[in-house]
């Protein structure tokens, strides 16, 4: 069973090539129906066939495929696969080999231009010209020297002597409040028991619908004074919004007020978390709590030298591992100039 969002492709008739005779200038011939040039009697050149447009096309009906045509050994005539003996000639055919054909073609449907079809290549003129190859070459030289350098950056390290040259804390907490609270959600997921403040119309969701199809047309030349059409047709979809009542609402709840912070350097005094003053507890509106806790811990880092600053969060028991005036081995990137936090060895 076929995804119907897949691309579907379809035959979609066989059609005269055409050739143009060499001797009178006859044009447009048809490739299966003249084989002799219809205003001289020259044979068809066909290796000259080439595509018709879409406004020269004649369609074959019934149209029996036996094959690519002969090309006769000896005089190059060119012959229905069908034939035992050269129609220009009389040698046998049995001697000759297959016929020369045209690349395939592939252009988007309708877009097939004169041009195109007497392109001798057998390839459809880009609406748009390439790039040239040394401008290609260029980007990717370009690309590798980018890619180079972001690698040079990352990796390109060297071992480097620092001094602790101080260590700072932080130590904070949030501090909330019981009471009124806007929020919004979905109508019909409004909770209960909550201060409806005002309804309005938003997209909530998209879903894809249908908005046509593109389609490209390939076409194959095969070999015998005819060519065959194939469409294939790729279904296109655009996202069209979904829109639902939302809600505006106040419920009471807790919500951060404000953040308490103490922070300092070194181990004296001693790290400490900051004093709150909140009140019995309660839980009504105008109540304070304690909310979240958080801590960190940085070690300075100087180069030997005294030149550069560098720095490395770590946790609380490795912090206090650390004095100002220790000397540590650490790589330190060479272009970046970061620090590897995990490189650090004491000396």
């Amino acid at each position: 069973m076929s995804d119907e969002n897949e691309p579907q492709t379809q035959t979609d008739g066989v059609y005269e090539m055409l050739w143009d005779c060499k001797h009178c200038g006859a044009a447009k011939l048809l490739g299966l129906t003249h084989r002799h040039c219809p205003n001289c009697g020259s044979p068809q050149n066909a290796e000259a066939r080439y595509f018709p447009t879409d406004e020269e096309k004649i369609k074959v009906e019934n149209h029996v495929f036996h094959g690519k045509d002969i090309e006769c050994r000896y005089c190059r005539a060119y012959n229905g696969r069908a034939s035992k003996h050269c129609r220009e000639c009389g040698s046998p055919l049995s001697e000759g080999s297959d016929g020369k054909t045209r690349g395939d073609v592939t252009h988007a449907e309708g877009q097939f231009t004169p041009a195109a079809a007497r392109n001798p290549q057998g390839v459809a003129v880009p609406t748009q010209p390439k790039r040239p190859r040394s401008r290609n070459w260029l980007w990717g030289v370009v690309g590798g020297a980018l890619l180079a350098f972001v690698l040079v950056t990352i990796f390109w390290k060297k071992e480097q002597t620092l001094e602790v040259s101080e260590q700072t804390w932080q130590r904070e907490i949030d501090v909330e409040v019981f009471g009124p609270v806007k929020e919004s959600t979905w109508c019909d997921s409004l909770p209960q028991g909550v201060k409806e403040l005002r309804r309005y119309t938003a997209v909530r969701s998209h879903e894809k619908v249908a908005d046509g199809e593109d389609c490209t047309v390939r076409k194959i030349d095969q070999g015998d004074g005819t060519m065959r059409e194939e469409k294939t047709c790729k279904p296109r979809f655009k996202e069209k919004p979904v829109e639902d009542q939302k809600c505006d609402y106040q419920i009471d709840k807790w919500s951060v007020r404000d953040t308490q912070r103490s922070l300092g350097t070194g181990t004296s005094p001693e790290p400490a978390w900051p004093e709150l003053k909140l009140g019995s507890a309660c839980n009504r509106v105008g109540c304070l709590r304690e909310g979240k806790r958080r801590e960190s811990y940085a070690v300075q880092f100087r180069g030997a030298n005294g030149d550069g600053t560098k720095e490395c969060q770590v946790d609380e028991r490795k912090w206090r591992g650390f004095a100002v005036g220790q000397k540590y081995a650490a790589r330190v990137g060479v272009i970046s100039s970061a620090l590897d936090c995990g490189s650090l060895q004491r000396r």
